[in-house]
């Protein structure tokens, strides 16, 4: 999978397992939700990171999910 599939996929992931009304606005908007999909995705990596570090064996590894970071924050 391919960086930017990764950070799609990880969004999706968390955007629907989270509530929403289906409207833009309020606390359950969609819209604010997909933001709360972003923030746990990126988390979600931040702890892959920190905790398995010692399971990262390549440099290439640590590289593709800095590249998927970077995806998710181009959503």
């Amino acid at each position: 999978m391919t960086p930017k599939e990764q950070a799609k996929d990880l969004v999706n992931t968390f955007y629907y397992s989270l509530p929403n009304n289906g409207s833009t606005e309020g606390i359950n908007s969609t819209t604010r939700r997909y933001q709360e999909a972003i923030k746990c995705a990126l988390i979600t990596i931040d702890r892959i990171l920190r905790e398995e570090n010692n399971l990262i064996q390549t440099i290439r590894q640590f590289d593709y999910w800095h590249e998927v970071i970077q995806e998710i924050k181009k959503i």
